[in-house]
């Protein structure tokens, strides 16, 4: 055993520690602590019990002898100070009450916060400082190899299935897309499930917005799958006549936020419409709105462009504009579609309306070619024009090029394909086909074709039903020159046959046809066949009386009478349409004209007198003049004035009318007509024109002849065909002819045989 330096054992070791007794200094008589003392009995910061250690509220218990760390407490507080960190490796912290941290927290593991009651737990972060600074809430990835697409920082949000199972309902993260320094870009994503899937609803990418995307290409990106996952909706809900606004502004500054005003032709907004190429996004359609007109101060007047992309094409082109004064214009860029079509279906009501103004001239649709050239219009006052104005027409056609002006292709069965109604006519004609050209060739002012199809033989090419007491078909050669048919009947792919006919006559009173003309060359009439079985010819009777048919005849002179016993007869009475007959003289008096003495007809020369003369009737009515354009009056070239190269007389010539007051210039352009009278034949009511002219010679150059009027010949007499009159007598003079039995007959006649108990049949020769 030691031995005592000193009287007590403190002296002798002044750095021994007791404890006190139960009585004195103590520190917490609640426990029972006991203070521990140095040698010398001074009480030190520890009090030891049992079951815990104590430091009093003015000492620290402290850890290590560098750092600093220590613990102290103040009855109330309990201050833990760490040098650079405070490691706690427990498996679980328990913290019962309010965590107050002036300082960063930093843990390398999870944190969990848990609650039973309704609202709880709260998570809550309070900056209470006066400036305008916020708490931060900070997640950061501090990686030694950062790389693109790595995840900086997660929030989940959990919640249990109906089965109990727990499932990431809402996850919202950060994504550091690219790490280049100088050039960082990054990416927040909020996802959340869709049919038991997680899919990514919304990310803002380097200033974009992706909406069921996490990769936004523009500015404002949204894909679906569907028609609610891929449509943008905005609702406004208000008692009022307003509506959703969506805006798109344009300034022409360069700053965000700038206010500078924009200049005409601006884009001020675009709506574009893309579809995919396998590849990229391709424009196909777009809405633009620009700026039309000049802008200023609450003013600013804007326009509307449509813009479509054509097939083949990768970009859009103007369709249609809707311009600031309410004009819309359709301009087509693909050959051969519709400018615009309108489809109303089978519903009831317009198709397309355009009202117009008053009843007036002024027009309410017109299209031209994009160089001012008229090609069709519509006035208010119901009158259209194609090619040029209508004017005064109803319907104008102005064909000035070489195709058809009208053509109907009509499908329908039972209904007429066009229909001319003109009740209240009491001059002129329900139609009417005029040509003035100077051409010579075999053109048709009218032409019906069926064409040659198997289930159209029973169509009828032409049909006219006259109901009036006039002539159903008339037609006139004007020309007294005339040279060639004045009907020309042809079957062009036939030859010569009976199976058709150049023309019928029909009766439908009695329901026979009368006459016809065979496409072999026969004429056939109700009372038989000419085929030329006998030849006759008219002969007068010397007494004027009739003479039966059968009987035989001799001459008297040059005028007939019936044969007597003995007598050599000339030929034998025949009854009408049964020969061919000669000298009928059917159509007018048989010496009209003077002959020679062997019958040829005297010939004259003779000259025709032609001018032309306007109608009353308006070709071409009015052309307006616009500010500073040209009106022009056109009138025709006459005889006499000087042709411009490729003009002719009758030609439409132009004669300026120039000014701003020209509102209206009056054309006087008249359809006219061609009057021609043989010379010497003119009516005394008529006014032969100074420019007419008198022509003595064919086209040919030969001299005009006529046959020349027989001074007996009195016009004003009406004449009697010879067949209508008892003096004149068909005579059968050569061929197979029925004689009356017990007629004289003629030695060189041959007898045939008997054609009835009456009749004979007989070869004259």
């Amino acid at each position: 055993m030691a031995t005592l330096a000193g009287t007590t054992i403190a002296d002798t070791y002044d750095s021994l520690l007791h404890v006190e007794d139960n009585t004195a200094g103590l520190v917490d008589t609640a426990t029972d602590s006991r203070v521990i003392q140095d040698g010398v009995g001074a009480n030190s910061a520890l009090a030891l019990a049992t079951d815990s250690v104590r430091i009093t509220s003015t000492n620290k218990l402290y850890f290590n002898d560098v750092g600093g760390e220590h613990i102290s407490g103040n009855g109330s507080i309990l201050s833990i100070a760490g040098g650079n960190e405070i490691d706690l490796t427990a498996t679980a912290i328990d913290i019962n009450g309010t965590v107050d941290m002036s300082s960063t927290l930093a843990v390398g593991g999870d944190v969990t916060i848990s609650a039973s009651a309704s609202t709880k737990p709260h998570f809550t972060i309070t900056n209470t400082h006066g400036d305008g600074s916020a708490p931060q809430f900070i997640m950061k990835k501090d990686s030694a190899s950062p790389a693109d697409d790595d995840e900086v920082g997660r929030i989940y949000m959990y919640g249990d299935d109906d089965a109990g199972n727990p499932f990431e309902s809402i996850l919202i993260r950060g994504i550091t897309t690219d790490v280049s320094n100088g050039s960082e870009d990054s990416r927040l994503e909020f996802l959340t499930y869709k049919a038991g899937a997680q899919v990514s609803t919304l990310a803002l990418d380097s200033g974009a917005v992706g909406i069921g995307t996490a990769s936004p290409s523009y500015r404002l990106s949204a894909e679906g799958t569907d028609a609610a996952s891929s449509e943008i909706s905005v609702r406004r809900n208000s008692n009022d006549v307003n509506g959703s606004l969506l805006g798109l502004r344009k300034s022409r500054g360069t700053s965000v936020g700038s206010s500078t005003i924009v200049a005409n032709n601006d884009y001020v907004g675009q709506i574009s419409f893309y579809g995919q190429d396998g590849t990229n996004d391709i424009e196909a359609a777009s809405i633009r709105g620009y700026v039309n007109g000049s802008p200023g101060t609450n003013d600013m007047p804007g326009a509307l462009e449509f813009r479509t992309t054509a097939d083949g094409a990768s970009s859009s082109t103007s369709q249609m504009t809707i311009a600031s004064t309410g004009k819309l214009t359709v301009s087509p860029n693909i050959s051969g579609d519709y400018a615009m079509f309108v489809n109303q279906g089978n519903s009831a009501g317009w198709g397309m309306r355009v009202a117009g103004g008053a009843d007036n001239d002024d027009y309410i649709l017109k299209c031209d070619n994009g160089s001012g050239n008229h090609k069709f219009s519509v006035k208010s006052g119901g009158h259209v024009g194609i090619g040029a104005s209508p004017g005064s027409a109803m319907l104008f056609i102005d064909q000035d090029v070489n195709t058809t002006a009208f053509k109907i292709d009509g499908e329908n069965t039972t209904t007429n394909c066009l229909t001319v109604e003109a009740d209240a006519l009491t001059s002129g004609s329900a139609g009417y086909f005029y040509s003035n050209s100077p051409s010579d060739t075999a053109r048709r002012l009218f032409q019906i074709q069926n064409d040659n199809h198997a289930d159209a033989d029973a169509t009828v090419c032409l049909y006219i039903l006259q109901d009036g007491n006039s002539d159903t078909i008339q037609v006139t050669a004007s020309d007294a020159s005339y040279t060639n048919n004045i009907q020309f009947l042809q079957a062009s792919g036939r030859s010569s046959s009976d199976a058709f006919k150049f023309l019928e006559c029909y009766t439908g009173g009695d329901t026979d046809v009368q006459h016809k003309l065979r496409g072999d060359g026969v004429t056939q009439n109700r009372s038989g066949t000419f085929e030329a079985a006998d030849y006759a010819e008219y002969f007068e009777s010397k007494d004027g009386k009739v003479i039966a048919i059968g009987s035989t005849v001799k001459l008297d002179g040059d005028k007939i009478v019936a044969c007597e016993d003995g007598d050599n007869p000339l030929g034998v009475i025949r009854p009408l349409n049964t020969s061919l007959v000669g000298n009928s003289a059917w159509a007018n008096w048989g010496s009209k004209y003077l002959t020679d003495d062997y019958g040829s007809p005297i010939m004259e020369e003779y000259s025709v007198t032609e001018w032309m003369e306007d109608t009353d009737e308006v070709k071409t009515e009015e052309v307006k003049a616009q500010d500073g354009v040209e009106a022009k009056d056109a009138v025709l070239y006459k005889e006499g004035d000087e042709l411009p190269e490729g003009k002719k007389v009758g030609d439409e010539k132009e004669a300026a009318v120039k000014g701003k007051d020209a509102v209206e210039a009056k054309a006087a352009v008249y359809k006219h007509k061609d009057i021609q009278y043989q010379t010497d034949k003119i009516p005394s009511d008529v006014t032969v024109p100074s420019d007419a002219s008198v022509t003595s010679k064919e086209k040919d150059g030969s001299k005009l002849m006529r046959k020349k009027l027989n001074p007996d010949y009195d016009e004003s007499k009406t004449y009697v065909e010879r067949e209508k009159r008892d003096e004149w007598h068909i005579v059968g003079l050569l061929g197979q002819i029925p004689i009356t039995k017990g007629q004289p007959v003629s030695s060189s006649w041959t007898k045939m045989k008997d054609v009835s108990d009456k009749v004979e049949m007989w070869m004259i020769k």
